[in-house]
């Protein structure tokens, strides 16, 4: 378990309180006592509840000891030159190319990549999407958006839950109507759409645009992070590959399918691509 700073407990209080005030000023007593139990679940959920990672979702395991690719070094010596926060590299047996971020521990953040990814670049491709994830650590892992993945998280934790959760309830609502909510899982797309909400406020697309172009700008040969950009968007829209859609949010590259939904959190290739050399396509 990973504890939040001391200005997520704040936040946590001042919540508590405000729920507590407005429950009673409704219900009285009732409402106090409600209120009160409420905040403790919420809060519980929010702050200390374990939520399923992209790390363990892809099975990925931590790159340590033998690293032919080098990749911790490459890391280790970017951060330092960016002051950034350590992270941890961990790598999945995907053929899709995946590179996720994910701040969801609070001063943990962790990068996420396929074997794919790997074989799909070479050395300086990958050395420049590393420089990527720093950059993108570096303007994503603070409070404000720490708190709202957290709450982005715990509506995803509840949609998925709620199916089992509420199915003693199906004789209040009627099984045609029980059958219909259901059918469609309309209890999880509301919460999943919640927590697409929190994700688009917490991770806007001028972020990016800030993390790609400081990427851009520390890296010796930056032309390798537009090519890196470029091929894998390529294999992608080729091969129709897309991201769990539960961790669209935590990836860098973004994917074809993605696009066509109402929440892209990455920006198109073309904008990318015009940003950092001026033109598109390469």
């Amino acid at each position: 378990m990973t504890f939040p700073p001391l200005r997520t407990w704040i936040l946590a209080l001042s919540s508590a309180l405000l729920l507590l005030s407005i429950s009673y000023l409704l219900m009285g007593r009732l409402g106090l006592f409600l209120g009160l139990s409420l905040s403790i679940l919420w809060n519980y959920v929010m702050l200390l509840h374990h939520h399923k990672t992209a790390v363990e979702f892809y099975q990925g395991f931590p790159i340590q000891g033998q690293d032919p690719w080098k990749l911790n070094e490459v890391l280790r010596q970017y951060e330092e030159k960016m002051r950034c926060p350590r992270i941890s590299l961990y790598l999945c047996q995907k053929t899709e190319p995946l590179f996720l971020i994910s701040i969801a521990r609070w001063q943990k953040p962790t990068l996420l990549i396929s074997e794919g990814l790997i074989r799909l670049l070479n050395h300086q491709e990958l050395e420049a999407l590393l420089v990527l994830g720093v950059s993108s650590v570096k303007h994503r892992n603070t409070f404000p958006r720490y708190s709202l993945d957290r709450m982005a998280l715990t509506w995803l934790s509840l949609g998925q839950f709620s199916a089992r959760t509420f199915q003693p309830l199906e004789p209040i609502f009627g099984a045609t109507l029980w059958n219909f909510l259901n059918r469609f899982n309309l209890v999880q797309e509301l919460c999943l759409n919640l927590a697409y909400f929190h994700w688009k406020l917490a991770f806007p697309k001028s972020l990016q645009s800030k993390a790609d172009s400081e990427a851009f700008k520390t890296l010796t040969k930056p032309r390798s992070l537009a090519t890196a950009l470029w091929k894998i968007h390529g294999v992608m829209d080729a091969h129709h590959c897309s991201v769990q859609k539960n961790f669209a949010y935590q990836s860098l590259l973004g994917s074809s399918r993605s696009r066509r939904t109402a929440f892209q959190f990455t920006l198109p290739i073309e904008h990318r691509l015009q940003h950092l050399v001026g033109y598109f396509p390469i």
